[in-house]
C-alpha cells in the first residue's frame, strides 16, 4: 500500500470517544458542590442501572436528599429531591402524595418542578438531562444539582409536612 494510500485511510477512521464514566463525574460533583453543604453520597445497588443519592439528616427522624438514577434512558439522568425516615432509603418513598406508601418517604423529580405545567413535553423530555461525553456529563450534573439544591429547601419542607400531616 503505497503512502498516500495509508493517509487516506486514517483520514476514514472514526474517532472514538470513551464512554462517559458516570459514577466518577458524579463523585466529583458531590466534592466541589454537595459535601461542603453536608451530603453524604450513596450508592444503591441496582443491576443496569445507576441510583445514587446525597443525603443529609433533616430532623431528628428524618433525611432530606437529592436522588440521581442513570440507565433509564441512554445517556442521560433524572434527579429528584426527596424526605424519607432516617432508618429508610431515597429511593422506597413514594413518588406520588397519597396512600400507604408515604411512610416511607416523598419524593419529586426535578422536572415537575422546574416545569410544572408544560404539556408540551414527554415526561423523558421534562424529566430528564442529557450528555454527549464526559465533560457535558459533569456540566450537566453540576446545573441539575444547583437546581435542586436551589429548590430544595422550600420542596423538601413541603414533602416533611406532608409526611407529617399522614402521621
Amino acid at each position: 500500500m503505497k503512502s498516500k494510500d495509508k493517509d487516506k485511510l486514517e483520514e476514514y477512521k472514526p474517532k472514538i470517544t470513551p464512554k462517559p464514566r458516570f459514577s466518577a463525574a458524579l463523585t466529583r460533583v458531590h466534592i466541589e458542590l454537595l459535601r461542603p453543604k453536608g451530603f453524604d453520597l450513596i450508592k444503591y445497588l441496582s443491576p443496569g442501572y445507576g441510583m445514587y443519592a446525597f443525603v443529609r439528616p433533616r430532623s431528628t427522624r428524618l433525611l432530606e436528599g437529592i436522588g440521581v438514577v442513570s440507565g433509564l434512558v441512554p445517556r442521560a439522568f433524572r434527579v429528584e429531591l426527596g424526605v424519607f425516615p432516617l432508618d429508610g432509603r431515597f429511593f422506597r418513598g413514594a413518588l406520588f402524595q397519597k396512600g400507604r406508601w408515604r411512610e416511607l418517604g416523598l419524593r419529586v423529580s426535578l422536572g415537575q418542578i422546574l416545569r410544572p405545567d408544560d404539556s408540551t413535553l414527554t415526561p423523558e423530555q421534562r424529566d430528564f438531562f442529557s450528555y454527549r461525553d464526559q465533560s457535558t456529563l459533569v456540566t450537566q450534573l453540576r446545573k441539575a444539582i444547583s437546581q435542586a439544591l436551589d429548590h430544595g429547601p422550600s420542596v423538601w419542607e413541603q414533602l416533611e409536612q406532608a409526611l407529617i400531616a399522614e402521621a
